[in-house]
């Protein structure tokens, strides 16, 4: 089978690029080199995304640089970089762009198909849609501002698909380069963090994830982590079912009855999931914190990557299995959720915050705080954590989800402890501690996935 197309990269480029004024080139450079960083689960391979990229920049009347440009801008913005105005700007310009691109749309059928693919299902105007969702995340902004963009680029790839399809090979369309793929996968990650905690299905559907994502994960050598997914494919494919599934019951289209027999088959799927991941390797050549001489050798440093890979795989499962026994008071035979939680907390401490693996863990450290009560030694371990994360990634949807622990679900938790205690000083540890347990209370039937549903907590968890 052939491999990807090779786009050539300009040898020596104007030392501004394609751009007109030193932001732009600041912007564009920081793009180039940084940010991939703060994207890629593994970027052992993150050259063969970004020289295809850059080319496509680099074309005359280029899609994809205004994109790239209102994408830069906004993680620069959120570093304190540049001012919010320079990335709107930059944000409005793209989305015009990408607007009138899509406008070009032409209904395509059997009897008169294209004869060229055209440019508004072609993968630059897929990648620059991307990047406008992208930005979003990198703002904070809420769901509800991605899910239109994120239902624009699937239409995208679902239209690119039909009319190759319908073309049947009489196409004049050049060989696609891996960026395309990677933007797919991208859009898969995107969309299942669009889900959760405030249950909502999935854009992408099982048959878009069948078609489109799965065989791109499937030409991975066995055990090797995914450049975007690491190796949460599978967790992340659950993460949309178990999203829908709490959905359903609690905007009540899915009877309890309906319910706890779909939620014991997903519990025992994410579980089997993670019992299948390779087992972490330890050598005397690479320590478990990986810190110092040991880890700087590149096998060592392959040998870490994987590892963080497969801990973060694990806290995927343990934070959805968490988010499912949550969503309602059930007296079934199941795992205690703060059992679970013990777990998760020490597969989230297996991710060192300096792999690329770290990128992901936005999701399962946002569940341990969700689970810490007053008083836990985790609830400290959560802020901190997720303070270095953004200090790190400089994402702005981080630094959302950690207001709205702080605001909304552990202040909650304090107030109905203090009201069904009797005072506000909490009365005694016996009343805490039923308060705490009462159905009525903050732990009670509701819970904070409720909570999350309820208050629509619409955080981006990507």
């Amino acid at each position: 089978m052939r491999g990807p197309a090779k786009v050539p990269v300009p040898r020596s480029p104007p030392a501004r690029g394609p751009v007109r004024n030193d932001v732009d080139a600041l912007i564009l450079s920081h793009w180039a080199k940084q940010l991939p960083d703060f994207v890629y689960a593994d970027s052992a391979d993150r050259s063969s995304v970004r020289d295809p990229y850059l080319a496509f920049v680099y074309r005359p009347d280029s899609l994809l640089l205004p994109a790239t440009l209102a994408a830069g801008a906004s993680h620069l913005y959120a570093a304190g970089v540049l001012k919010q105005a320079d990335a709107f700007e930059r944000k409005q310009r793209a989305l015009n762009r990408v607007i009138a691109c899509v406008r070009q749309h032409r209904s395509a059928s059997a009897a008169d198909p294209p004869a060229v693919l055209p440019f508004y299902v072609s993968e630059e105007a897929v990648a620059a849609s991307l990047c406008l969702i992208d930005l979003e995340i990198m703002l904070g902004s809420h769901t509800d501002v991605l899910q239109p963009l994120i239902r624009g680029a699937k239409a995208q790839v679902d239209e690119r698909r039909r009319i190759t399809r319908m073309a049947r090979g009489r196409l004049a369309c050049p060989r696609p380069t891996i960026m395309l793929g990677m933007n797919i996968k991208m859009l898969a990650w995107m969309d299942t963090f669009s889900c959760v905690p405030c249950a909502r299905r999935p854009v992408l559907d099982r048959k878009f994830w069948a078609d489109e994502v799965l065989p791109l994960t499937a030409r991975n050598p066995r055990g090797r982590p995914d450049l975007v997914f690491g190796l949460s494919t599978d967790m992340f494919a659950l993460i949309g079912s178990a999203a829908t599934l709490v959905q359903e019951l609690l905007g009540g289209t899915a009877p309890r009855e309906a319910f706890a027999p779909a939620r014991a088959a997903l519990l025992r799927d994410l579980a089997q999931k993670s019992r299948e991941l390779p087992r972490p390797t330890f050598g005397p050549y690479c320590r478990e914190e990986g810190e110092g001489a040991d880890a700087a050798s590149a096998g060592a440093l392959k040998i870490r990557t994987k590892n963080a890979c497969i801990a973060a795989a694990r806290a995927h499962s343990l934070a959805t299995q968490i988010f499912l026994l949550r969503a309602d008071n059930t007296t079934d035979p199941l795992p205690r959720p703060s059992e679970l939680a013990e777990e998760l907390l020490d597969a989230i401490v297996k991710v060192p915050i300096d792999t690329h693996a770290s990128t992901l863990m936005l999701w399962p450290v946002f569940v341990l705080g969700c689970e810490s009560v007053e008083g836990s030694p985790w609830r400290p371990f959560v802020e901190a954590q997720l303070q270095r994360m953004f200090a790190k990634e400089r994402l702005l949807n981080i630094t959302v989800a950690l207001d709205a622990l702080r605001s909304r679900i552990w202040k909650v938790e304090v107030e109905g402890v203090r009201r069904l205690a009797g005072g506000e000083d909490g009365g005694s540890t016996g009343a805490r501690e039923h308060a705490r347990h009462s159905p009525e209370g903050p732990e009670g039937p509701e819970g904070w996935v409720r909570q999350c549903w309820r208050e629509k907590l619409q955080l981006c968890m990507a």
